[in-house]
């Protein structure tokens, strides 16, 4: 019994040894030396490359360079054995960057793919939704991975992985209307950063997100400014789509909050129709004593083109007041933009005036 005891002993401790000899040779600054030890790494028992993969994963973690880029290099070679332990981590720690940890997974090759969609079936709930939003980053068995995390934003109950997955559900290239709507429903969850993520996935989906306007409008109007912010930036980018938002737009041409006002004049820029509507509202703000306000009024009445031809007068009258090049030229930009012939003759007349005068020699 003691032979065999020592034995069992002596064989712990050696492979106790081998594996921080192992360690040591993966976080060598001799890049031979790492390849060599991640060939020796992919070979190991699955014991033992799971000890290594977790002692890995905690020196990625520290993020401290240069050890932490070669424990991610030694990870994404490791196999498909490293699935498991990542998602392990993207799923239970509430405070890392799981889209940190999720870059392991991206960089590794095809053999991750068949376990990630493993997973899927997976009877714990946070491991499935870890694997859907790393297939979808892999652009991998898109359907299925996004039917997992639908399924997941349409619970009554929001948590650390709903950003994940509305982040994750942005990277879609072609998403149907029915998930659309699900991203949509979480504008009006009580959890301001789950409010923003869908206003960030929205904006990102564009055009196709235009079948939710309505649900965006309150947006707008929300406690939180910054999604207020986020809310118009959605709509610039959505474009047309969201013309129902036009009378907020312009009632926000009136708030004495700047940030929110430039963002206002971009979405009616992204939206770009009534400019009978539009351009006068614009127009008004050609007067406001912010010099960059002006100049991105003049932008977006210069958006509208010829249809803004009503503003010609108004903005050749800015022109003459305006004392900074970066006014002049948005100015200059719109009338160009406009292209009637006094929108062109004023254009003419101010590079005339600005050329430098040449002597003529007698």
């Amino acid at each position: 019994m003691k032979i065999i005891f020592k034995a069992l002993l002596i064989s712990f401790l050696y492979g106790v040894i081998a594996n921080a000899a192992l360690m040591d040779d993966l976080m060598s600054d001799n890049s031979d030396m790492r390849e060599k030890a991640k060939a020796i790494l992919s070979s190991q028992s699955v014991e033992n490359k799971l000890k290594n993969i977790t002692a890995l994963l905690d020196v990625y973690k520290t993020r401290q360079k240069p050890e932490a880029n070669y424990a991610g290099e030694a990870l994404s070679a490791a196999g498909a054995s490293v699935v498991g332990p990542v998602l392990g981590r993207m799923k239970g720690d509430e405070t890392a960057d799981r889209s940190f940890y999720m870059g392991i997974i991206i960089d590794m090759g095809a053999e991750a793919a068949m376990e990630l969609a493993r997973f899927l079936n997976n009877d714990d709930k946070k491991l499935r939704i870890a694997a859907a939003v790393a297939l979808i980053a892999r652009n991998e068995n898109i359907d299925k991975a996004v039917s997992v995390v639908s399924a997941y934003l349409k619970a009554e109950v929001s948590d650390s992985l709903f950003v994940l997955c509305l982040n994750s559900i942005g990277k879609v290239k072609e998403v149907k209307p029915a998930v659309i709507t699900v991203v949509a429903e979480k504008l009006s969850d009580k959890n301001n950063l789950v409010r923003g993520a869908a206003l960030r996935v929205l904006g990102n989906l564009g055009p196709k997100a235009g079948i939710v306007t309505k649900e965006i409008i309150p947006l707008i109007k929300d406690d939180i400014e910054e999604n207020r912010v986020l809310a118009l930036i959605a709509v610039s980018k959505i474009g047309e789509e969201a013309f129902e938002c036009l009378p907020e737009l312009l009632t926000l041409l009136k708030s004495e909050n700047k940030l929110l006002v430039h963002n206002a004049i971009a979405a009616i820029e992204g939206i770009g129709v009534d400019p009978a509507k539009c351009v006068p509202a614009l127009q008004e703000l050609l007067l406001n004593e912010d010099l960059n306000l002006r100049a991105s009024a003049a932008s977006g009445i210069g958006s509208f083109g010829p249809a803004a031809s009503g503003a010609v007068p108004a903005l050749c009258k800015a022109l003459k007041t305006a004392t900074e090049d970066y006014e002049q030229t948005k100015i200059l930009q719109a009338l160009g933009s406009i292209f009637t012939e006094d929108a062109k003759a004023e254009v003419k007349a101010f590079r005339d005036k600005r050329k430098p005068k040449i002597n003529k020699r007698k």
